[in-house]
């Protein structure tokens, strides 16, 4: 996951948010797991979770 946290550009507790550039190849699918402890401005206390939906908005 440590490429794909390159894209993401924010997150509250239940969801992440992607760039708009990113590659599709780079993002999760549902039913993905998804779990990293490396901690960033975007990703304060890591993510773990599993992908339950995907929508798309302007900007993420």
């Amino acid at each position: 996951m440590r490429e794909t946290c390159a894209h993401i550009v924010g997150s509250d507790s239940l969801t992440v948010y992607f760039a708009a550039d990113t590659p599709t190849s780079m993002l999760p699918k549902v039913g993905d797991n998804l779990f990293t402890d490396d901690v960033s401005p975007e990703l304060p206390i890591g993510f773990i979770g599993k992908v339950e939906s995907i929508e798309h908005s302007s900007g993420h």
